[in-house]
């Protein structure tokens, strides 16, 4: 059973459980998978020249998942703030955790936007039609690796300080 709570004056719907759990906990887990996933395939899109042709139009669908997983990820994280005692102007521990899914949505915005742009670039330019085409898509492709990588810095970054929260006092 699906629950969506107000969480707002403004009365905007969150996802905030998913048959009595925390809904944060069970999507955030599209977002582990999609997002290393996606900087995968565009770092090898990137670097491999024999494998563009297949991994272009597969790592654009699978950098806008995981887009929206991340999204989806942070607003049910900011969802679970209140049943804290917490806010977002007010995180307390968890707010190492909530910068670092702020910069993760925005690397994997990057991600998205530096794969369609490729796509664009790979698919549309021609030499004819931009004297540039090759520099161009040089560029993106040393953005495109760029932005994985911190995709993938913050993913890591993002996991380890949640799991911290989670896990931290866990008996040893």
């Amino acid at each position: 059973m699906l629950v969506a709570h107000g969480n707002d004056v403004e009365d905007e719907r969150v996802l905030t459980t998913i048959a009595g759990l925390p809904a944060h906990p069970l999507l955030v887990h599209l977002s582990v998978v999609a997002v290393p996933l996606g900087a995968v395939l565009l770092l090898l899109w990137a670097l491999v020249p024999r494998w563009r042709a297949r991994l272009r139009a597969v790592t654009v669908g699978v950098t806008a998942v995981a887009f929206l997983a991340s999204v989806v990820a942070k607003s049910t994280g900011e969802a679970l703030l209140p049943a804290m005692g917490l806010s977002e102007h007010s995180p307390g521990e968890v707010g190492p955790h909530a910068q670092y899914a702020d910069l993760l949505v925005v690397a994997v915005g990057l991600c998205l936007g530096a794969g369609v742009c490729l796509y664009a670039a790979e698919r549309w330019l021609t030499p004819q039609r931009f004297a540039r085409r090759d520099t161009l898509v040089l560029v993106l492709r040393v953005l495109a690796v760029l932005v994985a990588l911190f995709a993938l810095v913050m993913t890591a970054l993002t996991g380890h300080a949640g799991a911290q929260l989670v896990w931290g006092n866990f008996p040893h």
